[in-house]
């Protein structure tokens, strides 16, 4: 598939560079001068990554209820409907690879092309590019029963505590002055904090309440900790405008189709059950 993918990449390069000799030979438009949309022509642009019809997706299957394996090991959640509702509206069948459930972003580049796995958006990441937000993840802090001195953002000030690839600099920016230990397993967060490796875990509502059931009385929320909303992207290669553009584009235009209503429906499906 890797294969198939290169040699369409070289076919499409091949036919424009085919075309701008053409255009050379004919003269092109002389004596005219043309300023670009870029904008439009961004739009207009087709990422090789969905060239072929086909668009191979990671996801770490380890943050329930967005990313996990189902009874038969298949990856199964919310990011997984998303990502196929996104892969419809731009016509590409949506193949769904594992990825490194500890840094699911670590696997873009091999043969994974784009990751969804509850990816807070980074913009101090430099390896990557990041959709625009498919989803706004209301944050909540996990702590041990019985532990009653976390009671604000501020008090996480010098604990350990566990959170999602990628949390560490928006935590930064808001000021909790925590140590941060990313964990890309979810679950394993959880049991670092019972086993009292962990002050706090941070993490969506959604995952912390699924936590929460599978834990019992062992874990509780702080409900005393605000912190901010963060929006969930997809991680995309680096400097891929096209593809971008088109994703954006889906994601918006999936949001808002109130009237065919699958945003609502995955919403429901997945993330009101956890709740």
């Amino acid at each position: 598939m890797k294969k198939l993918k290169r040699f369409t990449s070289f076919v499409l390069s091949a036919f424009l560079i085919c075309l701008s000799l053409i255009s050379c030979a004919d003269g092109g438009n002389e004596g005219k001068t043309t300023e670009p949309n870029s904008e439009e022509e961004t739009k207009q642009a087709v990422s090789p990554v969905i060239a072929d019809g086909i668009m191979i997706v990671g996801t770490g299957m380890s943050a329930a209820p967005f990313t996990f394996g189902d009874e038969n090991g298949y990856p199964a959640g919310f990011d997984i409907a998303m990502i196929n509702l996104i892969g419809s509206r731009l016509g590409v069948d949506a193949v769904i690879e594992p990825a490194d459930k500890d840094d699911p972003i670590s696997s873009l580049g091999s043969f994974i092309e784009v990751v969804i796995s509850a990816l807070p958006i980074d913009e101090s990441n430099d390896k990557v590019d990041f959709s625009k937000a498919y989803y706004t993840s209301k944050q909540v802090a996990l702590v041990a029963s019985g532990i009653d001195d976390i009671t604000s953002a501020k008090s996480l000030g010098g604990k350990n505590v566990g959170a999602r690839p990628g949390y560490a600099p928006l935590l930064a920016a808001q000021e909790v002055d925590a140590k941060v230990k990313e964990y890309g397993d979810c679950k394993a967060a959880a049991k670092d904090l019972i086993d009292g490796k962990l002050d706090a875990v941070i993490v969506d509502k959604s995952i912390a309440n699924a936590l929460l059931k599978e834990h019992g009385s062992k874990l509780k929320a702080a409900d005393g900790v605000k912190l901010e909303d963060v929006g969930y992207g997809i991680a995309l290669p680096k400097g891929d405008k096209a593809l971008a553009a088109a994703v954006n584009d889906a994601i918006d235009k999936i949001i808002s189709d109130e009237q065919g209503g699958a945003y609502k429906n995955i919403n429901k499906q997945f993330l009101e059950i956890s709740r």
